[in-house]
C-alpha cells in the first residue's frame, strides 16, 4: 500500500505542491512579494496623493481664473460705460459748438446785412444828394442866368455837395 502510493498521480502532485512551497519559503519569495506589493502600494498612494494635489491645484487655478474672468468682465464693462460717458460728453461738446457757431454766423450774417442796409441807405442818400444838387442846379441856372450868378450857384452846389458827404 505505501508502495502504491508511489504510483498515483495525486500523491506526486502533492509532493511538487509541498516542495514547491518549501523552495517558496526557502527563497522568502512571500516575503519578497508582501515587499513589492507593499512598495508597489506606497508608490499607488504616493501617485494617488499627487493627483489630489494636483486636482486641487487645477481647482485653484479655475477658481482664480474664473476670478480673473469675472475682473475683466467688470473691467471692459467699465471700460464701455466710459466710454459710453465720453462718447455723450463729446456729442454734447460738438451740439454746443455747432450751435456756437451758428450763433456766430447768424450773428455774422446779421451784421453783413446791418452793413448792406447801411451801405444801400448810403448810397441813396448820396444818389438823392447828386441828384437834388443835380436839380438844384438846373434851377439855379435857369433863373440865374449869367456869369455872376454861375459862381454863386457853382459855390454853393460845391458847400452843398461838402455838407452831406
Amino acid at each position: 500500500m505505501l508502495f502504491d502510493l508511489f504510483h498515483d498521480t495525486e500523491f506526486w502532485i502533492g509532493v511538487a505542491l509541498l516542495l514547491m512551497i518549501g523552495t517558496l519559503i526557502y527563497y522568502s519569495v512571500p516575503k519578497k512579494m508582501g515587499q513589492a506589493l507593499d512598495s508597489r502600494s506606497v508608490r499607488i498612494r504616493s501617485e494617488i496623493d499627487e493627483a489630489g494635489r494636483l486636482h486641487r491645484e487645477a481647482l485653484a487655478l479655475v477658481a482664480d481664473y474664473r476670478t480673473k474672468e469675472q475682473e475683466a468682465k467688470a473691467e471692459a464693462e467699465a471700460i464701455v460705460a466710459a466710454a459710453k460717458e465720453e462718447a455723450e460728453r463729446l456729442t454734447a461738446e460738438a451740439k454746443r459748438e455747432l450751435e456756437t457757431a451758428l450763433a456766430r454766423h447768424q450773428a455774422q450774417a446779421a451784421m453783413k446785412i446791418e452793413q448792406m442796409q447801411a451801405q444801400a441807405a448810403h448810397e441813396v442818400r448820396e444818389r438823392a444828394a447828386a441828384l437834388a444838387i443835380a436839380a438844384a442846379r438846373r434851377l439855379a441856372a435857369a433863373e440865374l442866368a449869367g456869369a455872376a450868378g454861375g459862381r454863386l450857384i457853382d459855390t454853393a452846389i460845391e458847400g452843398l455837395g461838402r455838407g452831406l458827404s
